[in-house]
Formats: structure tokens, sequence, C-alpha cells
């Protein structure tokens, strides 16, 4: 029996067998090599403002810059020049990317907003556009961690 499991439980099937598996116990993946169309990354890259001056004016002034990064509380952004931004790690509830993503949402919210990763690694989730490309996403408790948005 089921004993007290409640929440989701998936339907497997593997070497002609079928049987179930409580969702806490497996991660699913999407089977595609990508899980994220075309322009998604670029589109999350841009939740903030699209360069340097665009960021300062939704997050204020950032509490570190360097060259090549500007950082604010829990979140750091990272440049190729002023306003080619690469890359955004994000590690607080309060910086939600544009598609409704944050830190803090369980994984079944995370599935519902964004459908299921292509890849596990790292101990992180990755939501490919490209081979390096896309979003990766630690979890902890069934809770997202961290985000990194970009170049994975």
């Amino acid at each position: 029996g089921a004993g007290n499991l409640t929440g989701p439980w998936y339907r497997i099937s593997a070497g002609g067998k079928e049987g179930w598996i409580y969702a806490q116990y497996v991660q699913p993946l999407d089977s595609r090599e990508t899980s994220l169309p075309p322009g998604y990354t670029a589109s999350l890259l841009k939740s903030f403002g699209s360069g340097k001056s665009e960021m300062a004016g939704q997050l204020g002034q950032p509490t570190k810059r360097t060259a090549t990064s500007s950082t604010w509380a829990g979140l750091t952004a990272t440049f190729k020049n002023d306003d080619g931004l690469t890359r955004l790690q994000i590690s607080s509830p309060k910086h939600v990317l544009s598609n409704g993503v944050a830190v803090g949402m369980t994984d079944e919210d995370l599935y519902r907003k964004v459908g299921y990763p292509s890849d596990y690694g790292s101990g992180q989730l990755r939501y490919l556009e490209g081979s390096n490309h896309g979003m990766a996403i630690k979890m902890k408790d069934r809770k997202v961690q961290t985000i990194t948005v970009g170049t994975i």
C-alpha cells in the first residue's frame, strides 16, 4: 500500500513491467534534448533589464561591481560588455524571473510553469536551449534554492 505518502505519483514502465512510484523518489525529465524554445533564455535574461543601466534602474545601484559583473542582494548579473548580459544567478525569492520562476517555489510549481527539465547533473535541474545555454536550478527539499540563467 501507499502508506501515508500523499502527493503526486508517477506511472512507470521498465523491462515490460508497469508500476507506480512516489514523485519524491524520481526526477522526471523532458524526453527532448532541449526543453526550452529558441529565444527563451534571452527573454529570461531581460527579466530585470537588458543592461547595466536598465538593471540599476529596476533594482537600484549594485552593492558590488566588477568589470564583468554587478551584484545586488540575492542576484548577480554577468556581462561580456556594458550591455551584453550573459548570466543571472539568483538566490533570493524577491527576484522573480519573467516566467514566474523564483527561489523558494516547489518542484510542482516549477514543473507547472516551465515543464520538466531536459537534464539533471551536478545537483541541478537543467532546462536547455543549447548545450550550455538555458536555465539551471538547484533544489533542496523539493524547493528551488538557486537559479542560473544564460550560460550554465
